[in-house]
């Protein structure tokens, strides 16, 4: 089955470094060597003014092949820049599917009575964890192509894509977990603490059936559930 998770995302190349026009050399003697002729020929010193044309040309066309060259280097970084805007967006659209599905898969009580189909059901390791609440949790995105030290010269480039492979690598307000058999110590005051209590031992009880866990004690016990009745769990 076709998982949009599990297809990685491109980055885009590095804009290529600006490439230094060379001054056209050739170019630049052609009406030097026109005009000395012209000047043999008519034996006029006027024709040697065209001799100043060739290094005119020369300075002209370096300066068009820089301006060429800086205007390719612009439009790089916006098309660039604008893949990683894009990939950014695609990004928190996956972060939002998984954290979706983590939810789904470990429910909180909130979760359960949204969702009351969920109560009891069978998830692999599902019973085997309370949520304690959400936080930060490890991102199944995988992010392909240049790295921060294919970006040349581009810092800017560079920091973009480390940002964008940082954040892909993490996705908050995921459920955070401990496993259900290492216990849970609560402290606090007493009244926050029973409710800590009680929210806990009902969680447990939504996840897991009677005989799967059993109520001992005076503030699980203040849960009413089938499960204080039960006699192994």
């Amino acid at each position: 089955m076709h998982d949009v998770i599990d297809e990685p995302l491109r980055l885009p190349p590095a804009p290529a470094p600006a490439v230094r026009p060379s001054i056209p050399v050739a170019a630049a003697l052609v009406p030097v060597i026109g005009a000395v002729v012209l000047w043999q020929v008519t034996g006029s010193t006027f024709a040697l003014w065209f001799a100043a044309l060739g290094p005119l040309m020369a300075v002209a066309g370096f300066a068009d092949g820089v301006r060429t060259a800086r205007r390719a280097r612009r439009r790089a970084h916006r098309e660039g820049a604008a893949v990683l805007v894009a990939l950014a967006g695609e990004v928190e659209a996956r972060h939002d599917i998984e954290r979706a599905r983590a939810w789904r898969r470990t429910p909180d009580v909130a979760g359960y009575a949204s969702d009351t189909d969920e109560i009891w059901r069978v998830v692999p390791s599902r019973g085997d964890v309370v949520v304690v609440g959400r936080g930060l949790g490890p991102s199944a995105i995988r992010v392909e192509g240049a790295t921060g030290s294919d970006a040349g010269d581009d810092g800017r480039h560079a920091s973009a894509v480390r940002d964008l492979r940082r954040r892909a690598q993490r996705i908050d307000g995921v459920p955070v977990t401990v496993p259900f058999a290492a216990g849970i110590a609560v402290c606090g005051p007493p009244v926050a603490s029973a409710a800590v209590v009680r929210a806990l031992a009902l969680q447990v009880c939504l996840a897991q059936p009677p005989g799967s866990v059993r109520l001992v004690g005076d503030e699980a016990c203040a849960v009413e559930m089938p499960h204080r009745e039960a006699t192994r769990g």
